[in-house]
C-alpha cells in the first residue's frame, strides 16, 4: 500500500539549508537498485528510464502534510510522491492542484535516468532515494545532469542534497519543493519555466524541509 491514510496533526512545514544531518553509511542490506517499470500511454509504452516509476517501502510511519505513508513511488523525471499518478511532471503543476500531488521534488522536470537510482535505509534508520545522473529526456545532445538524494527522516523531516550538477549548461524547465496530497499547499524553493536557460547554480548543497506544527519557522 503506498498511502497508509492515517491522520496525523495540521501540517505547516518550513524550509532552510542550516541544521542539516547529511546522510551516513546504508544499513547492512541496503540499498537496491531501483528497477522501472514503464507507463502506458495512449496505448504505447514508453521507456521506463523516460517515463518510468517503482514502488518502494518506508519502514516506519512516515508523516507528511497530514498525513502517515508506508509507501513511496520513485518516478523517473526526479521527484517522489506517496499517491499513485502518471510520471509525467506537467510546467506549472506546482501552482495549482493540478497533479501529481503528495509529492517530494528534489529536481522534477522532464528527464531520463541515465545513471541508477538506489533506495533503501541508512544505518541511522532514514530512508533515502538516491537519484544520479538525470539527464533531460527531450534534447539528447545536451550535457546537463544532475544528482540529487532524497532522505526520509523518521519524524518527518525531509532532506535533499545535491551530491553533483551541471553549472555550465542550460537545464530544462524545473520545480525543487513539496506538495501536500489535494495540491493546495505547498513549498517551493526553487522553480524556472524558460523553455530554455533555467541554470541550477543557485541551489545549495542541501536543504531541509520540517514540520513546524503551527509555528514559526526556525
Amino acid at each position: 500500500t503506498v498511502h497508509g491514510g492515517g491522520i496525523a496533526a495540521s501540517s505547516s512545514y518550513c524550509e532552510t539549508t542550516e541544521g542539516i544531518t547529511f546522510p551516513g553509511e546504508w544499513a547492512a542490506s541496503s540499498p537496491t537498485v531501483v528497477e522501472f517499470q514503464p507507463y502506458h500511454l495512449v496505448g504505447a509504452l514508453r521507456d521506463a528510464d523516460d517515463e518510468g516509476f517503482a514502488v518502494g517501502r518506508i519502514p516506519f510511519d512516515f508523516p507528511f502534510y497530514g498525513h502517515v505513508y508506508r509507501g513511496v513511488v520513485i518516478h523517473a523525471n526526479g521527484y517522489i510522491t506517496f499517491v499513485p499518478y502518471y510520471a509525467r511532471f506537467e510546467e506549472g503543476a506546482f501552482s495549482s492542484n493540478a497533479k501529481p500531488n503528495a509529492v517530494i521534488a528534489p529536481f522534477a522536470a522532464d528527464l531520463a535516468v541515465r545513471g541508477e537510482v538506489k533506495a533503501g535505509s541508512l544505518a541511522d534508520g532514514r530512508v533515502a532515494i538516491a537519484f544520479t545522473n538525470m539527464r533531460p529526456s527531450s534534447d539528447a545532445s545536451s550535457d546537463f545532469f544532475l544528482s540529487a538524494t532524497v532522505i526520509l527522516g523518521l519524524d518527518g523531516e525531509i532532506t535533499i542534497a545535491y551530491v553533483d550538477k551541471s553549472t555550465r549548461s542550460s537545464a530544462p524547465p524545473f520545480v525543487v519543493g513539496i506538495e501536500n496530497a489535494d495540491g493546495t499547499d505547498r513549498v517551493v524553493f526553487k522553480s524556472c519555466d524558460y523553455p530554455r536557460g533555467c541554470s541550477v547554480a543557485e541551489l545549495p548543497e542541501a536543504m531541509r524541509f520540517y514540520d513546524a506544527h503551527g509555528g514559526l519557522c526556525r
